[in-house]
């Protein structure tokens, strides 16, 4: 795991764009100087590549992106919520992103599993008042302080707070943090019943993932023009 898309291993000086699965890295197909890792789902998963790569290529900024569920109920399928503690977005950058329909900036707060059921998510949101919930971005941010870096996460919303998951997918995540997609294949032959929301869930995903590549190109055309 933890998959490099960029061919040179020099040091860039340039943001770093952390995914979790290569699915979610998909969306950010533009010639950037930008670099993109593919972490893992998962604190565990993400400790154990990032790392290395933060070592290798000396980024500027670690960026955490990808999907996420919502917590607050206000957030719709294909929001964005941008987390920036640090202040670390340019102000260019700042302005171009808080452009674009449906963003939002408030926490995202991060699970050691997916959570499944809409009880789960209400009892998160309760606990520790985050708009948006993933399994990384607590554990990027930790690194990102570890090297005195600064660390902003944005993520598209793919499953509202109201909504339960089709399927448990904590079941098909292997030890690297990876998902298994075999499995979900042959569980869904077992039970055809999940099909059609398994169906309405992944064009909720491409959705999201399209929202979230729009983003991440206005980013980037604005810091290449910096």
């Amino acid at each position: 795991m933890g998959q490099f898309q960029k061919r040179s291993m020099e040091p860039t000086g340039q943001p770093l764009l952390c995914f979790a699965l290569h699915q979610e890295a998909k969306c950010f197909q533009v010639n950037s100087p930008w670099s993109t890792c593919i972490t893992g789902m998962g604190s565990q998963a993400v400790e154990a590549t990032l790392p290395a790569w933060v070592q290798r290529l000396k980024p500027s900024l670690l960026i955490c992106a990808g999907l996420a569920g919502g917590l607050d109920r206000s957030l719709e399928v294909g929001q964005l919520v941008l987390d920036d503690p640090d202040c670390a977005l340019p102000q260019p950058a700042l302005r171009q992103l808080l452009r674009l329909e449906g963003i939002q900036r408030g926490r995202v707060a991060s699970s050691s599993t997916i959570l499944i059921h809409a009880e789960e998510k209400t009892a998160m949101r309760e606990d520790c008042g985050a708009m948006a919930v993933d399994m990384e971005s607590s554990s990027i941010r930790a690194i990102a302080e570890k090297n005195s870096l600064k660390c902003v996460t944005i993520k598209a919303i793919s499953d509202t707070a109201n909504q339960s998951l089709p399927m448990d997918f904590n079941r098909y995540m292997n030890p690297s943090g990876e998902m298994v997609l075999s499995s979900v294949v042959m569980d869904l032959m077992r039970q055809p019943g999940s099909i059609l929301p398994m169906i309405q869930f992944h064009r909720q995903v491409q959705k999201a993932t399209s929202r979230l590549g729009a983003a991440l190109q206005a980013w980037a055309a604005v810091h290449s023009g910096e």
